[in-house]
């Protein structure tokens, strides 16, 4: 026989197929099989020190990939702890493998892994294991096919790794959607193969009370008794399963993963907690057993020194685990005999939770020895005498033993902790030397880089002060492009597989530095930054660049007005708006025609819908930094991100901006990001507002369609299509906006909040990006939250993004672990919270110098005069001139009704159906800025007031009612934070 290992050993070094199944056929066995003396498989083998292509040929060969060893150890548990990731990609490919198996020592694969690479392997093969068998179940449950339900987990990897009540992007768990279909076979089918009906959606709600089936009804009452394990016949086999634990006044009952085991009742915060970290346990023996009269669900275990309190979801189950412990405290009495080698057994139980323990060691160990000497009180109390009987001799091995585990335990302890401390001082060593060569080589880059935005301003400001007669000299400092980023690390303690991380893709500036440095002592993960803007705001009104200087061109014939040395702040502070009571307000409207009574000013700030629309485009240095990348996958990540930012200006804005008249518009132009914007108010039943945002290298159009539903919140649904195009990649990207809520619009202080799911699609690629902001509530631990994962085109999770829709978003790679800062939210000025919570882009919205005043069509949202007066704090004027503005709507809406057959069309855009989405969207038609460089605005003035109109001639009058594409009607229209009531003008 060790002439056959010898050879076989030999065929396997030489990689070829043939030649090892020769060999094995030649001494009357087969390559399925063939085992050593120590139990060993050819793919064992093969896996230790054969090439790659032969292990692949041997699970083409039928070799069974989970055949385990003498120890337990499969072929991947040998690659792994061998260190050969190429071997354990192509074993974690096989169709039957299963990387949840454990060795003798109770190890899996992943937890013998010897680089961080293999182990990130093994995450990523997990997931999208769970991604593909989670979508299979979704789809046989939309089909019915209850079959192929049981079939997707009938794998003990599959019963081990997925979640059945985690919620898909739509918020609904699988039993949700089972219940939905209404057939109590696939709800039964479900049940069986352990989906949780405790789970709650995304609204709240469990699967028992969005159903009004009976006998669905009937199933999910019993689903305990279905779903879980039954009370065993004896007690030699293991109990659990989730109940409510009482944990302290403050939080009252929380969900706990119960197991009852060898007569000790344990407790975990989750299922993928056990057996690592044990939260508590109690030994049943010495536990009074009380079921609180009239409480049919709950059960205590009473100890000498402290008690348990448990609550079970249904009455079945509670029953179930009041007869489970029943049964073991009367067994244990009985058999008192035994005792010493129950706790022998529980106190070597206790040593192995405390060995696999790998994350936070010193609450385990501290956990586990207190659970250790409350079991030996115990044990010690309940035998007071008879110690020189043979069984007490033998119960006293019980403690000594205990005490040795724990010595060895602690011993470990202490050897981990000295490994950690060496491994880190030498992480921190090695990151003071990266950091300074990185701080190095950004200095020459960047001094470097500002000599070449120089000599190209300067060889192309000449031509460009011909044209327009202006332009600034530069002065501050400018940045990069996007493909002359480098790199800051943040973290002052980075993980080594992060170091492949940097890019030279990739810039910070040393104010963000400063605030990430202080920020990372907080987090957990280490992240490369990866800048969004080259912007700082030291000096809020010096030029800033995030585009190089060619892309400025692009909008050089139409920048005429605009100055780069923009304002910082606004005429008058929020502060000196005069009070005003909304419930006098409400009194006042009593018995009076809702249509004609105006809202105040005094709620609003000095703002266009239009200009809030604007307002998106603050971060568009996201869609240069997509229209730069060279991934397509970047180029997502980039768009998502600007799909998010717009939100964090939000934050603290609770006030509504001024509804545009139809026929309103708002143009601006933007040094900083090279863009220019045009919007329009394009329809008033219902009210639409439509913009078009184009630069050298992309183009952003949008509307916003605003369904409100009002009860004891306000909310505000968006119902129209953001869309991007990338120019020189020729992409398509859409998206939808999330559903926003106004709180405590009566009474408290006012907040807003964003929820619901976000879909990206890059509609050339096919990639998705799902992203799901989470609702924020009065016990929401982690508010403002966001996630999200990037598919792939065959639905597989490649990236998953986290942040904070006020704060950040980032991204991390899910194969390599990589993390990246997509985007983080500038500074607000420090007056902002005196001045509507304002930054300092949408400061420069409703600036109005003179020479502006003369390029601007009559019909921009900087002429409204009631919105001016407020800004220049004339509230009582500006209250008064929305009246007269209201007024003349009504006037124009009657003078259209009169005309038969009325259709009004936008001057600047026009309905048409989007070719990718398959959505209407509104097009942009062109020509207003070729007529803005002309100045020939032609049209009614939509801000004239009825005093104006009563006093204009009546040639006058006929022209406004033959340029119907100019007209508006009454005040209406919304925003994507709010929309007036019914109490505003029509």
């Amino acid at each position: 026989m060790a002439d056959i290992h010898e050879k076989i050993l030999l065929a396997v070094d030489e990689g070829v197929l043939s030649n090892v199944r020769r060999i094995v056929e030649k001494f009357g066995t087969t390559l399925a099989e063939y085992r050593t003396t120590d139990g060993s498989t050819v793919l064992h083998l093969s896996a230790f020190h054969g090439p790659t292509e032969l292990t692949r040929s041997l699970l083409g060969a039928g070799v069974d990939a989970n055949a385990p060893r003498e120890d337990g150890s499969t072929a991947l548990h040998v690659a792994a702890a061998a260190g050969r990731l190429s071997t354990v990609e192509v074993l974690l490919a096989a169709p039957n493998i299963d990387d949840t198996l454990r060795d003798s020592k109770d190890r899996t694969p992943i937890e013998v892994s010897k680089t961080r690479q293999i182990e990130a392997a093994f995450q990523y093969a997990r997931s999208c294991f769970v991604a593909s068998t989670t979508a299979d179940l979704f789809s046989a449950v939309q089909k019915g096919d209850v079959e192929r339900i049981r079939t997707c987990m009938m794998s003990e990897r599959a019963k081990n790794l997925v979640d059945l009540g985690e919620a898909d992007t739509s918020g609904e768990t699988l039993l949700h959607r089972a219940v939905k279909s209404g057939k109590p076979e696939v709800v039964q089918a479900c049940l069986s193969i352990g989906a949780d009906p405790f789970a709650k959606n995304k609204k709240g709600k469990l699967p028992l009370e969005i159903t009004q089936s009976v006998e669905i009804r009937q199933l999910l009452k019993e689903a305990p008794m279905v779903g879980s394990p039954e009370i065993p016949a004896d007690n030699s086999a293991r109990l659990s399963g989730y109940l409510m634990k009482y944990v302290n006044f403050a939080s009252g009952y929380k969900r706990r993963f119960i197991v009852l085991e060898d007569g000790i009742l344990s407790y975990f915060k989750s299922e993928a907690d056990f057996p690592v970290r044990c939260k508590g346990s109690i030994s049943v023996q010495f536990a009074k057993l009380v079921c609180p009269p009239g409480e049919r669900v709950s059960f205590e275990l009473r100890a000498a020194k402290y008690s348990l309190y448990f609550r079970a979801y249904t009455q079945a189950e509670a029953s179930r685990w009041v007869m489970a412990l029943g049964r073991w405290q009367r067994d244990l009495v009985e058999d008192d005999l035994t005792e010493n080698q129950r706790a022998l057994k529980v106190a070597d139980t206790l040593h192995r939770r405390s060995q696999t323990s790998m994350v936070d060691p010193s609450e385990d160990f501290l956990e586990t020895l207190e659970a250790a000497k409350k079991c030996l009180d115990q044990l010690v109390q309940s035998h007071p005498t008879n110690s020189g009987s043979s069984p007490m001799v033998q119960l006293g091995a019980a403690p000594d033993s205990v005490c040795q585990h724990m010595l060895q335990s602690l011993q470990e302890f202490f050897r981990l902790c000295s490994e950690r401390e060496e491994y880190w001082q030498g992480r921190l060593n090695a990151e003071v030397r990266q950091r300074a060569m990185v701080e190095e080589a950004l200095r020459r880059n960047l001094n470097k880089t500002k000599m070449t935005i120089n000599d190209e301003y300067s060889a192309r400001s000449g031509e460009y002060s011909a044209r327009t007669g202006e332009y600034p000299t530069q002065t501050g400092d400018c940045s990069a492009s996007a493909g002359e980023y480098s790199t800051k690390v943040s973290s002052p303690m980075m993980d080594e597989e992060f170091y492949d991380a940097l890019d030279e893709n990739l810039a910070i500036t040393d104010e963000e530095i400063s605030e990430l440095e202080q920020e990372a002592l907080s987090e957990e993960s280490p992240v490369i930054p990866r800048a969004t803007s080259a912007e700082t705001f030291d000096e809020p009104n010096a030029p800033h660049r995030a585009v190089p200087a060619g892309d400025l061109l692009f909008i050089a014939d139409d920048a005429e007005g605009y100055s780069e040395m923009r304002r910082d702040k606004i005429p008058v502070e929020s502060n000196k708006i005069p009070p005003i009571s909304i419930w006098n307000f409400i009194k006042n409207a009593i018995g009076k025609d809702l249509t004609r009574i105006p809202v105040p000013v005094n709620f609003s700030e000095p703002l266009s819908m239009l200009q809030r629309l604007c307002e998106d485009l603050e971060y568009a240095d996201l869609l240069y930094m997509a229209s730069t990348a060279e991934d397509p996958l970047m180029r997502l990540q980039y768009v998502a991100a600007f799909a998010v930012s717009p939100y964090s200006s939000t934050d603290g804005r609770v006030s509504k901006p001024f509804n545009p008249l139809l026929g309103e518009t708002f143009e601006y132009i933007s040094h900083e990001h090279g863009f220019r914007y045009i919007s329009e108010q394009v329809s008033h039943h219902p009210p639409i507002s439509a913009c078009y945002c184009e630069s050298q290298r992309y183009v952003y159009y949008a509307e916003v369609l605003v369904k409100t539903k009002f009860w004891k919140t306000l909310e505000l649904v968006p119902d129209g299509l953001n869309h991007v195009y990338l120019k020189d990649t020729k992409e398509h990207f859409s998206y939808r906006k999330v559903t926003t809520a106004v709180y405590n619009l009566i009474m408290g202080k006012m907040w807003l909040d964003h929820y619901g799911p976000m879909r990206v699609v890059n509609h050339q690629t096919g990639h998705t990006v799902e992203l799901d902001f989470k609702a924020t509530g009065w016990r929401t631990s982690d508010p403002r939250r966001i996630e999200g994962t990037i598919m792939g085109t065959d639905g597989t999770p490649l990236y998953k993004l986290e942040g904070y829709w006020h704060r950040y978003l980032r991204s991390k790679n899910l194969k390599t672990g990589q993390v990246v800062e997509l985007w983080r939210r500038r500074a607000l000025p420090p007056w902002s919270p005196e001045m509507y919570n304002f930054t300092y882009f949408t400061t420069t919205l409703n600036e109005l110098s003179s020479k502006l005043t003369s390029m601007l069509p009559p019909t921009d949202a900087r002429r409204r005069p009631d919105q001016r007066a407020m800004e220049d704090g004339q509230f009582e004027s500006a209250n008064d001139i929305k009246v007269e503005l209201e007024e003349r709507q009504r006037a124009r809406r009657k003078e259209q009704e009169a005309i038969p057959d009325f259709t009004y069309q936008p001057r600047w855009f026009r309905k048409e159906e989007d070719a990718d989405s398959g959505e209407p969207y509104w097009k942009y038609l062109g020509g207003y800025w070729e007529t803005r460089r002309t100045g020939q605005w032609e049209g009614l003035d939509v801000f004239k007031t009825v005093s104006e109109i009563s006093s204009a001639p009546t040639s006058l009058m006929a022209s406004q009612k033959s340029t119907p594409q100019l007209s508006c009607s009454d005040t209406q229209g919304s925003s994507s934070e709010y929309t007036e009531s019914s109490l505003s003008s029509e």
